[in-house]
């Protein structure tokens, strides 16, 4: 074990919120950054599954089955 899986969200937000706050950010800063960071992670992970898809390594009728309630 490395130590990282205890490291929850919430605590990589506050090390977030820690480092800006060093870099002289105001709180309406960081949560406008913090939002953005949410946004663009979102982004990055739907890139991430249609690649996925695209390559064959994302199985997307397991997930239609799971939305659907196992039709």
């Amino acid at each position: 074990m490395n130590g990282d899986e205890d490291i929850t969200s919430d605590d990589e937000d506050k090390i977030l919120a820690e480092f800006l706050q060093q870099r002289g950010h105001t709180e309406e800063e960081i949560a406008r950054i913090s939002k953005r960071l949410a946004e663009h992670d979102a982004e990055s992970m739907r890139e991430s599954i249609f690649d996925s898809i695209a390559g064959g390594t994302f199985n997307l009728d397991d997930i239609i089955k799971q939305a659907l309630g196992d039709k």
